[in-house]
């Protein structure tokens, strides 16, 4: 079968399998006749050039070096043998009567965009659910780690949207705190909303949280966790949060960023930012991000110009060369205006850093010993 060919103008011609996919996917036959059909495989799905306005992709976060060194090879290889420079497809999942999502492809997808490219060469699987499309791309977030945490955290979240539920409850956090028996005993600020739900509301809420885990290959706990660990992190900078072991990657963050910036700036999307801002800039772990947050609160800022203010009296050289870790948990906080929680983001530190801490934190002792705060529980 020979396949059909762009015009002059870019338009796609026709192609002979337009009908026998268009019954196949239950679409009227102009709404695919921009495809440039290769062939229906015996599994049923569909390989073609598609246009790239067809494809669901909002919300989706990329990694935007990975996405300039696709620019490059892409180019690189259109030059050397023509065509788009893509070889492998994207993989597209098909909702009837609700439209294409992007399954595993994102960066190409961007990469293409940004070429000017209009048509990407993809794999479709047809008629599925909106269910079964989070679960593919679950599936196929597992084999990114540089990007999976933020792709999980907000394909649940679009999961739990398409639920009934949903306008009682918009967090899908709370849902799956709701699966907890114990949940009333952490004191989180959902209790009372899972304790005002209707008996049989409660356990469908449960048995959704179950089965779609199961369905994810992810525990219950898993996900909650997850979901939790950025509960009051600016969900603008998830892309930026770096799940795997050791320290992140350059222009990354990890999960002890997030944990010591929400411990002071809990909610403060704006603060957030230019804190991480100026943690990605300085290269800083999570122990210096929690020694540069307490020089910063010297200071009482309050908005994000403050911030940037403050981090520019910071020697930042000396900050990185004192190999100060943040505190230990039990051993000390990090204090601020807004609020003061443990920092329970590194290992052990060492005897020298435990009393280099306690000699900077000689100050706030002899004022405490003044007010009688000295020893106190």
């Amino acid at each position: 079968m020979s396949r059909a060919k762009p015009e002059p103008g870019g338009e796609i011609l026709k192609s002979p399998l337009t009908g026998e996919v268009a019954e196949l996917l239950g679409m009227p036959t102009e709404a695919i006749a921009g495809w440039d059909i290769n062939r229906i495989r015996e599994d049923g799905a569909i390989d073609a050039n598609i246009p790239l306005d067809q494809m669901d992709v909002a919300g989706v976060p990329t990694d935007p070096k990975n996405v300039k060194r696709l620019v490059a090879l892409f180019d690189e290889r259109a030059a050397e043998v023509g065509g788009t420079g893509q070889r492998d497809p994207i993989v597209i999942g098909h909702v009837p009567g609700d439209g294409l999502y992007v399954l595993d492809g994102f960066h190409r997808h961007e990469t293409q965009v940004l070429r000017g490219v209009t048509h990407l060469h993809s794999t479709v699987e047809p008629n599925l659910t909106y269910d079964q499309v989070v679960q593919r791309r679950l599936e196929y977030a597992n084999t990114h780690p540089e990007i999976e945490f933020a792709r999980q955290v907000d394909w649940v979240q679009s999961a739990w949207e398409r639920t009934p539920w949903s306008d009682t409850i918009p967090s899908v956090l709370t849902a799956f705190r709701a699966h907890q028996d114990d949940y009333a005993e952490e004191e989180t600020d959902d209790v009372a909303l899972i304790d005002s739900l209707e008996d049989d509301v409660y356990e469908q809420i449960r048995n959704w949280v179950a089965t779609q885990s199961r369905a994810w290959n992810l525990t219950p706990r898993q996900i909650r966790e997850n979901l939790a660990k950025v509960e009051m992190f600016d969900k603008e900078l998830l892309p930026l949060v770096y799940k795997g072991p050791g320290q992140p990657p350059t222009g990354r963050i990890g999960l002890r960023h997030v944990e010591v910036i929400t411990g002071t700036y809990a909610g403060e999307s704006d603060i957030q930012q230019a804190v991480v801002g100026i943690v990605v800039k300085e290269g800083l772990n999570a122990g210096q991000t929690a020694s540069m947050i307490r020089q910063i609160e010297d200071s009482a800022p309050i908005t994000p110009a403050d911030i940037r203010k403050a981090a520019k009296k910071i020697d930042f050289v000396g900050l990185k060369g004192s190999k100060e870790q943040a505190r230990r948990p039990g051993f000390g906080f990090v204090s601020s205006g807004r609020v003061a929680v443990r920092a329970e983001v590194e290992i052990e530190p060492t005897v020298s850093e435990m009393l280099s801490d306690m000699r900077n934190r000689l100050p706030e002792i002899k004022a405490d010993a003044k007010e009688g705060k000295w020893g106190a529980t």
